[in-house]
């Protein structure tokens, strides 16, 4: 069942929906609920006071997302292969010395990954 503050709204059936992507559909979907505090209720927490939404404490991560999407950040994963390709020691066969593989180490605890 749906939270009592949201009713019973749902979000359409593909048939119904454009294909626009998932994070716009989780935006517009929370913008048809209305009400900012709806998350927070069927939590059981205390309502969300003020400006602040649902959708506000989201964005943060909706953007990093949507950046990682794009192209725009790196994923962990492709900020690791071009660490490896850019290290002048590797030769590009695939193997990976173990200077590059303690430089990346390395270089990971020391930015915290």
């Amino acid at each position: 069942p749906s939270p009592p503050c949201c009713g019973d709204q749902r979000l359409p059936d593909s048939s119904e929906a454009p294909r626009s992507g998932v994070l716009p559909a989780v935006t517009n979907y929370l913008l048809a609920l209305g009400c900012g505090g709806c998350a927070a209720e069927a939590a059981g927490s205390q309502q969300i006071s003020g400006r602040h939404s649902v959708l506000d404490g989201l964005d943060p991560y909706l953007s990093l997302l949507s950046k990682r999407a794009s192209g725009e950040l790196p994923t962990a994963a492709r900020w690791m292969r071009s660490f490896i390709e850019g290290h002048p020691t590797y030769r590009g066969d695939g193997e990976v010395p173990q200077e590059v593989s303690d430089d990346l180490l390395t270089t990971c605890d020391q930015i915290g990954m």
